[in-house]
Order: structure tokens, then sequence, then C-alpha cells
């Protein structure tokens, strides 16, 4: 689990715009209801 914890952290990193999408989608989303 601390691997893949590790591992996504690095995605993340890599790639902010995949967190920035997420944080957006769920903005919208707690916005919609």
């Amino acid at each position: 689990m601390k691997l893949l914890c590790r591992d996504l952290s690095t995605l993340l990193w890599q790639c902010p715009w995949i967190l920035v999408c997420a944080a957006l989608f769920f903005f919208l989303a707690a916005f919609a209801f």
C-alpha cells in the first residue's frame, strides 16, 4: 500500500493536471448536487 501511494505521488508530481482535473470534477459534482 505504501509503495502504491508513492507511485501515485510520483504520477501526480509528473502530471499535476490530473490532480487539477480531479479537484475540478469533485468541485463541480459538489456544486451540482
